[in-house]
């Protein structure tokens, strides 16, 4: 699924929509708070804020993340999911890349760019569309809605 660039090439903000339902309730509603603050992230990227917020920011995403992960890699694991293993490595790169932007951020070595945030995003959204769509209609075939 392909993002709208704006004029400066990048992608535009993230927003949910029902193209991200992946039909387990849960799972959606980590999904939009999981968007919501990378929208938050994006916006204080944009609006220049000291690293100080953004950093909190970042750090607030990461925890809701690896949360989200640890509930969808339970489900996996509760339901014999098959593509268990390259879902959770999946969610390593993206544990990874968040913790890569954190560490810079704190260091204060380098301020994320729109750039960096687009890639987190983008990443995100072929996650979600992919692979957790795959997921969904797993664990839908096994009752969980």
């Amino acid at each position: 699924m392909a993002l709208p660039l704006t004029a400066s090439g990048y992608t535009s903000s993230m927003d949910w929509s029902p193209t991200y339902s992946v039909n387990v309730a849960v799972i959606d509603e980590q999904h939009q708070t999981l968007i919501a603050q990378i929208r938050a992230l994006q916006e204080a990227i944009q609006e220049e804020r000291a690293a100080q917020p953004l950093s909190r920011i970042l750090s607030n995403l990461r925890a809701l993340a690896q949360a989200h992960f640890m509930f969808e890699e339970g489900l996996m694991e509760a339901h014999a999911y098959p593509e268990m293993a390259a879902h959770q490595a999946a969610h390593a790169e993206l544990a990874k890349r968040l913790e890569e932007l954190q560490r810079q951020l704190n260091a204060g070595n380098t301020m994320p760019g729109t750039q960096t945030i687009a890639s987190v995003r983008d990443w995100i959204a072929h996650h979600i569309t992919g692979p957790d769509r795959d997921l969904g209609a797993y664990l839908n075939q096994e009752g969980v809605r």
